[in-house]
This record gives structure tokens, sequence and C-alpha cells, in this order.
């Protein structure tokens, strides 16, 4: 059986992978935006042909049936945001013309969904799990991880799962879209809201709103309480806050074109 092994620098934190060729290259091709690298990795995993797969000699626990690229992104994920510096927000983001938009909200409410709409009609990548804001600058730092799309949330952007499996994960390219590679001011946050509605519609809120919004979707506040708290207030001052009330995901993206640039 051929074998390949693969390292890979996902935002800083470096980890090797090993395995039958055919689930290497699939992984290589989902986080095509990250580069192989040669250094001394932090994890390892290795790939076995049935449906195992481990981290640093240990099994990974997941759901029976579970693919198992699937698993490894879930754990690589709690492995990155666990590891990063930036204060960190569960987050769909997208970007444009130098200006990002994200849509924090708990698994499960659309976020990546409209992520991958709005790559669908223009926009950049950034990713469809988390904003990272650099604490020095408040700068937003582009995760564009594979996106995980259910068959529901693929299908309604014009892709497919393969039979058999619960999640796409799906490449900015695959959407036919470019990965955002500069650092976006944060400029818009927008509250989803679905629901059975004619049109797609955008309403304001006021910016305070952003404050109490980042920090109770954020991963990682509690690491540095005073600084996070300091660095959203300062980015609260010029993001505005919008609610993005529609029924179709690729209308509700197209809605988002109405914002002022």
């Amino acid at each position: 059986m051929d074998a390949t092994r693969i390292q890979l620098d996902v935002l800083g934190t470096l980890v090797a992978l090993s395995g039958p060729t055919a689930i290497v290259d699939r992984v290589r091709h989902a986080w095509q935006p990250f580069p192989e690298h040669a250094g001394t990795p932090a994890h390892s995993y290795e790939f076995a042909a049935g449906s195992t797969v481990r981290r640093d000699g240990s099994p990974i626990e997941a759901e029976a049936g579970v693919d198992q690229i699937l698993r490894f992104a879930t754990d690589l994920n709690q492995l990155v945001l666990a590891g990063t510096s930036c204060f960190a927000v569960h987050a769909g983001v997208v970007a444009r013309n130098g200006r990002a938009l994200a849509f924090p909200a708990a698994s499960g409410t659309g976020k990546s969904t409209m992520t991958a709409a709005c790559l669908r009609l223009g926009w950049e990548y950034v990713s469809d799990e988390a904003l990272l804001l650099d604490f020095d600058d408040g700068l937003v730092r582009p995760y564009p991880r594979p996106l995980a799309l259910s068959p529901w949330s693929a299908e309604a952007v014009g892709l497919q799962v393969p039979p058999g499996q619960t999640e796409l994960l799906a490449t900015a390219a695959d959407l036919g879209a470019e990965v955002c590679t500069d650092r976006p001011a944060l400029t818009d946050v927008v509250l989803l809201t679905r629901g059975k509605v004619a049109s797609a519609s955008l309403s304001p809120r006021h910016s305070a709103e952003a404050v109490q919004t980042l920090l109770s979707m954020s991963f990682n506040h509690y690491r540095w309480p005073a600084d996070s708290v300091s660095m959203v207030g300062r980015v609260a001052q010029d993001v505005r806050v919008h609610v993005l009330l529609y029924d179709d995901p690729l209308a509700g993206a197209a809605a988002l074109d109405d914002l002022p640039s």
C-alpha cells in the first residue's frame, strides 16, 4: 500500500501526517492554504486504511462511522485555537477590498453556510470557524481551514456531500473563491436570523452590541480578560453591526452587497 508523509504549518501549529496516499492527498488538498513545513512537528497524526486516526500515538475519540479526515479536522482545529495568541471568536469571516465581515454564531446556526454563500458571490475566504483578532493592532488574521458543510448547507451553495458522509470539507476553490492573503480590518459584524421571509433584509444595530456578541462568542477571552475587553471595545468603536434576516443563504449573501464600503 502506498504511504505518504507531509507536514503542515497551521497558524504556527506544526503537524505531521502519515498514512495511505489517497487519504493524505485529500488532507493536502483540503488544507492547501497552509504551507508544508520541514521543521520538528509538535503533533503527529497517523491515518489507517480503515477508520482509525491517531494523534501522538493515541486514538482520537469520535462518533462511530465519522470519516477519519473529519475527526482529524476537528482535533486539529482544537489544537490550533488552543495555541493561538489572537483573540478568537466563533464566527464565519469573509473579506473584500481590505475589510472583513464576521458572522459570530454558535455551531449549527448557519455561519458556515452563509460564509460559503458569500464565497459563491465573490467574497474572499477568511474562515468558517474563527475570527482571529490580533491584540496588537486589532486586524484579522486569516484562518482558511476547509469549510465544514452539512448536506443541506452543501446543496444550498451548489455542492454535494458524498453518500454516507455526514459532512463535506470544502475549500474556497471548490466554491469558486479566493483565499484572503492579507490582514483586513474588521468593519462589519452580521448577526444571522433565518426564517420564512419573502426577501432577505439588513437592519442596523447599535455598535455596542458588538462588544457583547464578540465576548460571548469568544473561545479564549478568559485567558486575557482585561486585554480582551479592551481590544473588543476598541474594535467596536469602528465596527458596524447588522441583523441579516433571510431564508435562502445565497439571497442573504446577495443582500450583503448593500453594505456601504
